[in-house]
């Protein structure tokens, strides 16, 4: 059963999610969707980071996880 979910982003996020999935043919609803079963998957300490990799290859695309984790933790807590 699906229910509707209302969700605060910055709009420069909307914009450059909705781009991305115009290229790819699915909706961000579907994005979004997978996004949070990466969540609650078996693996959830990597999955998150695998999901919203996907959301920004072009920026992250030759980073591994570790480096992706690190730069999040560098720019949330300014470390």
């Amino acid at each position: 059963m699906k229910t509707k979910l209302t969700l605060t982003i910055e709009e420069e996020i909307v914009q450059k999610a909705k781009n991305h999935v115009e290229k790819t043919s699915e909706s961000l609803s579907f994005v979004i969707e997978k996004f949070l079963k990466s969540l609650i998957g078996k693996n959830r300490k990597y999955s998150a980071v695998n999901a919203s990799r996907g959301l920004l290859k072009k920026k992250f695309s030759s980073m591994s996880n570790r480096d992706i984790r690190k730069e999040y933790y560098q720019q949330k807590h300014g470390v």
